[in-house]
């Protein structure tokens, strides 16, 4: 109440403004095509029920009638896309990217993207430039022809000027000659290229303002096919057993790695289920009181790529930030188990 008193005092209207409600053109897509917009009841139209977050269970994967649902036709063809997951052709790593002062960061990311087969293959072929419809600077476009230039070079070395110097359009807060996160950049851009891919498409588009995660959009381009995926938490209460489920939109996973030597452990220990207790009690409906249990972070929809952060920074409140500098092994390949009880 106080919040709305509040706000009142900096705008008189804001409680007597009327709110109209458009019907929906679509079951599962809102009339609105904004990215701020979400179905609140997707499972409405089509079941006449309201889907329940309130379950029984241990904590494993979702079952499929409690999956994510289907939203509106995608923007690039999945099936396509799942046939460029692999190189077409056998192809040299290409020239590397020089340091314009304090780009180490920036050029870490750009290699990272160059080198993924579906990307690179789609940039190759130049299937954004061809109908690109965005006004101005195009972060996708500038991608694309780095990547075309990586992979057709001779050169030892190649100078992303045009990108460094749009790096406040990636994100507002970096600054020139100064030295930045590499992750962050990456979710800047991939934000900016995939407002590129869903502008004037599906009623939407537009870049978003700072750094980007996979904030759902009304369709589904290829970079959201690519890197989107999505989390599923899940709080169980200690009490009655029965837990709740939310599942949020994910740009990728923080790996922290202060007790793992592997890629594979730190997502055993990211997924693994923790005590909530204390001033972190939670409510429990069916208790229908505030209560101590655990929470478990899932992976729930996996994209053809994840992306993972490894933390090389510790905090502590005694010592305060400390780099970890220990070796961290990975496999070629990564299966992640979505319902790994370890």
């Amino acid at each position: 109440m106080w919040d709305d008193v509040a706000a009142a005092a900096v705008d008189p209207d804001i409680l007597s403004r009327r709110v109209r409600f458009v019907p929906a053109r679509r079951a599962s897509q809102p009339a609105a095509t904004s990215a701020l917009v979400r179905v609140l009841n997707p499972g409405v139209a089509s079941t006449g029920k309201a889907r329940s977050d309130v379950r029984n269970g241990d904590g494993g994967a979702l079952p499929a009638s409690q999956s994510a649902p289907a939203g509106p036709a995608p923007l690039f063809p999945p099936e396509r896309l799942l046939g460029m997951l692999g190189w077409s052709s056998v192809r040299g790593a290409g020239p590397g990217l020089s340091n314009l002062g304090q780009t180490c960061f920036m050029n870490a990311a750009l290699q990272a993207l160059a080198h993924l087969p579906p990307l690179a293959q789609l940039c190759l072929s130049r299937h954004h430039s061809r109908g690109c419809r965005v006004l101005g600077w195009c972060a996708y476009c500038e991608l694309e022809a780095l990547i075309v230039e990586l992979h057709g070079s001779a050169a030892r070395s190649l100078a992303p000027t045009a990108m460094a110097g749009k790096l406040r359009l990636i994100a507002r807060h970096f600054r020139p000659d100064r030295p930045q996160d590499a992750h962050e950049f990456l979710l800047g851009l991939l934000s900016r290229m995939r407002s590129a891919a869903a502008e004037g498409k599906c009623g939407g588009g537009g870049a978003a303002d700072g750094v980007g995660g996979a904030e759902p959009k009304c369709c589904s381009s290829e970079v959201d096919q690519l890197f989107g995926g999505s989390l599923v938490s899940t709080l169980t209460c200690g009490v009655c057993g029965g837990s709740t489920t939310a599942r949020e939109s994910s740009a990728g996973l923080s790996l922290g790695l202060h007790k793992a030597a592997t890629v594979e452990r730190a997502l055993r220990n990211f997924t693994a289920s923790e005590p909530v207790k204390g001033d972190d009690s939670f409510w429990c409906a069916a208790c229908a009181a505030k209560v101590e249990g655990t929470r478990r972070l899932r992976l729930g929809d996996t994209p053809h790529v994840l992306v993972l952060q490894l933390k090389r920074f510790r905090y502590d409140c005694a010592r305060g930030a400390s780099k970890l500098c220990h070796a961290v092994q990975y496999e070629e390949e990564l299966r992640p188990r979505r319902d790994d009880p370890r």
